[in-house]
C-alpha cells in the first residue's frame, strides 16, 4: 500500500499503540513543539508536564522533522505490525475509510451501517484459567449494553483501542448486578482472544468507549 498523508493520519491516529516507545516520545515532542510556536511560557509548561523528551534516541528521531518522522513511523508499522493493523476498506471500491469504525466510503459513497447491531461499554474483565474440569481458557468482559442487542455469533469491535480484532461472542450472561449508575451488567465471553488483545483490554480505562457490536467482521 502506497503511503500518503491520509493513510499516515489513519495509522498514527488510530493505532498509536503500535509505535515504539522512542517513536512515541519523538512524535509527542514535535507535536508539542509545534503547539508552543516558540512561546516560552507554553514551552515551560509543556516541559514541566514532561511533554518534551530528553531521551537521546528519541531526540535523534526528531531531527527528521515532523512529516518525515510520521512517514517513517507509519511505514515501519505497515511493514512490521501489519497483522496488528486494521485497515478498514470499502467492500465495494477497496478504498481506505476515514476511521476504523467508518461504515460509509468517502470515495464511492457505499454504506454498510446495517452490520452494527448494538453498542457495549466495558466495565471490567474476568479471566478463567484452564482447569481439570474446564480445558479451555476463557476471557470475559463485563459491561453495559448501551444500545441495540447482542446475540451469540456477533462480534465486539476492538479497533477503537488500537487492535486489529473483532472477537466472536460465544456466550452472553446477565450477571444479576448493576453498576454504580444502576445499569444492568452483562458478561460477554470469547474463545479467540490472543494475549495481546487481553493485555490491551486490561490496560483500557473502563467506561471510556462505546464499542460497536456487529453482525459481520
Amino acid at each position: 500500500m502506497e503511503l500518503d498523508k491520509e493513510k499516515i493520519r489513519y495509522i498514527l491516529n488510530y493505532f498509536p499503540n503500535l509505535m515504539t516507545e522512542k517513536e512515541r516520545l519523538a512524535h509527542r515532542h514535535l507535536i508539542m513543539l509545534a503547539k508552543s510556536r516558540g512561546r516560552k511560557e507554553m514551552e515551560k509548561a509543556f516541559k514541566t508536564r514532561g511533554y518534551f523528551t530528553e531521551d537521546n534516541e528519541a531526540l535523534k528521531l526528531t531531527e527528521l522533522g515532523f512529516e518525515k518522522l510520521r512517514f517513517q513511523i507509519a511505514e515501519r508499522i505497515l511493514i512490521e505490525e501489519r497483522e496488528n493493523l486494521y485497515l478498514n476498506k470499502c467492500p465495494k471500491c477497496g478504498e481506505l475509510t476515514i476511521t476504523p469504525q467508518s461504515r460509509q466510503c468517502k470515495n464511492c459513497g457505499e454504506k454498510w451501517h446495517y452490520i452494527r447491531v448494538g453498542s457495549f461499554v466495558i466495565e471490567s474483565f474476568l479471566e478463567r484459567k484452564k482447569s481439570i474440569l474446564n480445558r479451555k481458557e476463557k476471557f470475559q468482559v463485563i459491561g453495559v449494553l448501551k444500545s441495540g442487542k447482542i446475540e451469540k455469533g456477533n462480534y465486539l469491535n476492538l479497533t477503537l483501542i488500537g487492535l486489529n480484532s473483532k472477537p466472536e461472542i460465544v456466550l452472553i450472561n446477565k450477571t444479576g448486578e448493576n453498576n454504580e449508575y444502576g445499569e444492568e451488567l452483562t458478561s460477554l465471553e470469547f474463545n479467540n482472544l490472543n494475549n495481546r488483545d487481553k493485555e490491551r483490554i486490561i490496560e483500557y480505562k473502563k467506561g471510556a468507549i462505546k464499542f460497536d457490536i456487529t453482525s459481520e467482521k
